[in-house]
């Protein structure tokens, strides 16, 4: 039972963010076919960062080194620290745009680290931020400072390698550590249910309740486990014989 996204008082905090940011919005990664199968997640995505036509193959170089340090890291990180992690470079230089890319996926999902980077000329960090839900701030707080500091994410193994030194950090020391659905229980008293949703769920069970009734009325159950019963063991009986 996932108690963020049936919360209420979860889902009033957000609202208007994604404003006139619709042009550096993308959808959520999905699994897609790679080489063995489907099997394959876009770990790095760039969205509206302007890059002239001769650096084009550099950040796509850049995106393609830094998604596979990371899908080798996490096929033991992913295991110990039940963590995912993806990059998004944007290109604005405006830091709203994380509330609405907050907002836009829903908070994303439990075990999610998602590091967001803004730029208006790429390499340059203009400014970085953290969506996680782990059990301490001080995790995405001292990520998205380190990411800062670096000025730039030219290195793709060093922009990798900070980011998975962060995570893999003890709890106390400012790693990261998944919040259990279990400590968001007290956000199931928050949960309503739409007014057309109970009257659906009323009718439901009035047929049901209609149903069992008949059925019990008129010997159906008894009669379907007597035909059920004597065609089972019917066949059974055939097979002694021809063995």
């Amino acid at each position: 039972m996932n108690y963020l996204k049936a919360s209420e008082s979860i889902r009033k905090t957000t609202g208007g963010n994604t404003e006139g940011f619709e042009e550096f919005l993308a959808e959520y990664p999905r699994v897609h076919g790679g080489t063995f199968g489907e099997i394959y997640l876009d770990r790095v995505i760039i969205k509206g960062v302007p890059i002239p036509d001769d650096k084009k193959s550099d950040i796509e170089r850049w995106a393609s080194g830094v998604d596979v340090l990371l899908d080798n890291a996490l096929a033991e990180l992913g295991h110990t620290k039940e963590v995912n992690i993806l990059v998004y470079v944007v290109g604005t230089g405006d830091r709203k745009f994380f509330q609405a890319l907050d907002e836009y996926w829903k908070h994303a999902k439990k075990n999610d680290v998602i590091v967001v980077i803004g730029t208006t000329e790429f390499p340059k960090i203009d400014w970085a931020d953290v969506i996680a839900w782990s059990k301490t701030t001080d995790f995405a707080t001292n990520l998205k400072n380190r990411l800062e500091k670096m000025g730039e994410v030219n290195d793709g193994m060093a922009f990798a390698r900070t980011i998975l030194s962060q995570v893999e950090l003890p709890l106390d020391q400012g790693g990261f550590e998944r919040m259990p659905m279990e400590e968001l229980v007290y956000l199931a008293d928050d949960v309503e249910v739409a007014w057309w949703a109970m009257i659906v769920i009323v009718l439901i069970y009035r047929f049901l309740s209609w149903l069992c009734s008949w059925a019990l009325n008129n010997n159906e159950i008894r009669e379907f486990g007597a035909r059920v019963h004597a065609n089972t063991f019917g066949r059974m009986s055939d097979w002694r014989r021809v063995r």
